[in-house]
């Protein structure tokens, strides 16, 4: 399997085999007891699998755990469109929470496999764009952008977008509160 990234947009292209990436749980305020499981989740790193946060409201987590990920029912207005969308840090996660008292982040197995990235947008995209003539790519690393307004933030966080339910599977199920 060969893993090129391409940037699009004008954006310099590069050659990893994998996608480096960085677990955070600041936001949670995780035990260490559960900081420690991280050590011991047996990756596929040539598939590029990876640990991520899937944030969602508790009525969807029951779904979700129950049957799993469905690209079929995902917005088409995402960013970049109709997929599963993961990040390696719970705050953006959390985002996609809801209100309440109680919350649920998703921890997922994903399999990026040869990805795409990008630093912009692709509104009602309902699969990766092609890597080779008729050859897709498997998913999307959306990268943070800075080109906003006086050089704000577009893209804070790093995403990670599969459009396909095979590439996903829902782990386990955190709940937690603010304080």
């Amino acid at each position: 399997n060969n893993n090129n990234n391409n940037n699009n947009n004008n954006n310099n292209n590069n050659n990893n085999s994998q996608v480096n990436y960085c677990l955070q749980l600041d936001s949670i305020g995780v035990s260490q007891e559960f900081r420690k499981m991280f050590d011991e989740f047996d990756l596929e790193e040539n598939v590029n699998e990876l640990i991520l946060f899937h944030g969602t409201n508790e009525k969807i987590s029951n779904t979700l755990i129950r049957q799993g990920f469905d690209v079929a029912v995902s917005n088409l207005n995402g960013k970049f469109g109709g997929g599963v969308y993961f990040a390696e840090n719970a705050t953006k996660s959390d985002q996609y929470v809801g209100n309440g008292n109680s919350h649920t982040i998703i921890l997922s197995r994903v399999l990026m496999g040869n990805y795409y990235t990008t630093t912009s947008s692709e509104r009602y995209r309902r699969r990766p764009p092609n890597f080779k003539g008729d050859v897709l790519y498997d998913s999307i690393l959306a990268e943070c952008q800075n080109t906003g307004f006086n050089n704000t933030t577009l893209i804070r966080y790093r995403e990670f977008i599969v459009y396909n339910n095979l590439q996903c599977y829902p782990q386990y199920r955190i709940t937690y509160t603010r304080t």
